[in-house]
């Protein structure tokens, strides 16, 4: 059997995805992320009133600080302005809303494929209502206080947590580790003189830097709240350690825990016993037996 790609000619255009999509995330973020400095400082000044005392993060910023910075502004720009604004924050929750879902139903879809493809709808059609209906909570009258508790321990503790498994699963669970996805990176795409120079700060960036950066946020996080400084000086003790600590933290460290004693890892699915050699023969200079290789050396065929 002839692997997928080994018929492309070698001028076949490669598009690196990865790389476009980091520096077009990155742009972005710079160029929205930056004018709100100029906003918060301006509207400090025009208050009179010291920076600090301007909200600049979560949903103050966005429900508080930018409706204040409008009205400063011409009647006619306002009014564009905070459409444009309300709009792009209108398409960032369906977005989340939907990559919140297809993450939940692809590990569903995974678990259970067949259950999946009959009942696909009413399965789509029941996490969305138990979604909603756990969203009620932020709509009452202290629905703010919860909102901003959840937030931030989503923004301060998942994500960095989910970062901190997804990197040791990677480096030091799955077989071949991280020099495996670098190898078959390297194997099934163009790849230059740059790359191979790059490849040992690649892994250990990776295996060790990345790991120790996202540990010391979290201690770093743990010990301004406990001095008081961070959320739990804006809202009572019990809500945040119940809302942001048992619900947000216990569940994200501790779902992935059960998940594992109730569906073992099986290591061996990672790769074949005989797979290692072939794998790391990419960034030795060998031919890339990697189905899919569409790089300038022939693949070859696989049995």
């Amino acid at each position: 059997m002839q692997a997928y790609g080994a018929d492309l000619p070698k001028s076949a255009p490669i598009v690196f995805n990865a790389s476009v999509v980091t520096l077009a995330n990155a742009t972005a973020s710079f160029s929205f992320g930056l004018p709100i400095f100029m906003f918060i400082g301006f509207l400090a000044r025009e208050e009179g009133v010291p920076i600090d005392d301007i909200s600049s993060g979560g949903f103050g910023l966005v429900f508080t600080t930018m409706p204040k910075v409008l009205t400063h502004m011409a009647p006619g720009l306002a009014n564009i302005m905070g459409l444009l604004f309300f709009f792009m924050i209108t398409t960032l929750g369906l977005s989340s809303s939907i990559s919140l879902l297809q993450a939940l139903t692809t590990l569903l879809g995974d678990l259970y494929p067949e259950q999946m493809i009959k009942h696909r709808k009413r399965v789509l059609v029941g996490i969305v209502v138990v979604q909603y209906l756990f969203s009620m909570i932020f709509i009452c009258e202290a629905g703010y206080s919860f909102i901003d508790i959840v937030d931030t321990f989503l923004a301060n503790y998942q994500t960095i947590l989910t970062g901190i498994f997804e990197v040791v699963v990677v480096c030091y669970v799955m077989r071949g580790g991280v020099e495996r996805i670098y190898s078959m990176v390297n194997a099934n795409s163009k790849t230059d003189s740059i790359w191979k120079k790059t490849y040992p700060f690649l892994v250990f960036s990776t295996k060790y830097v990345i790991p120790s950066a996202l540990t010391w946020m979290i201690i770093e996080n743990v010990v301004n709240d406990a001095k008081g400084r961070g959320i739990i000086e804006r809202h009572p003790d019990w809500g945040v350690v119940v809302f942001g600590y048992v619900i947000i933290v216990g569940l994200v460290a501790l779902a992935p825990m059960a998940y594992t004693i109730l569906f073992p890892i099986d290591v061996g699915a990672f790769a074949d016993d005989d797979d290692e050699d072939f794998v790391l023969s990419g960034m030795n200079g060998g031919a890339p037996k990697i189905e899919g290789g569409t790089d300038g050396v022939a693949t070859e065929a696989l049995e």
